[in-house]
């Protein structure tokens, strides 16, 4: 039978997408302070794509998209 280490109620920590790096040697996502590339892991959630706004990770055998937050200063015009 799979196991879990998710506990039943557990409230699962909200991981937030604070940059995303391109360059010509591939993209890197830093979440939560750690800067991860595909496939690579940070608080059990592995990244599946990086996409220029989003990274797809799983965790806990399900998919989920972070989202970089929209800038809190506003260009003036």
């Amino acid at each position: 039978a799979p196991t879990s280490t998710a506990v039943p109620g557990e409230q699962v920590r909200p991981l937030v997408l604070q940059e995303i790096l391109s360059s010509p040697r591939g993209s890197r996502a830093v979440i939560d302070g750690q800067t991860l590339r595909v496939g690579q892991s940070h608080a059990g959630a592995r990244v599946m794509t990086i996409d220029p706004q989003t990274v797809l990770i799983e965790r806990h055998g399900k998919r989920e998209y972070l989202r970089l937050a929209k800038p809190v200063l506003q260009p003036s015009r």
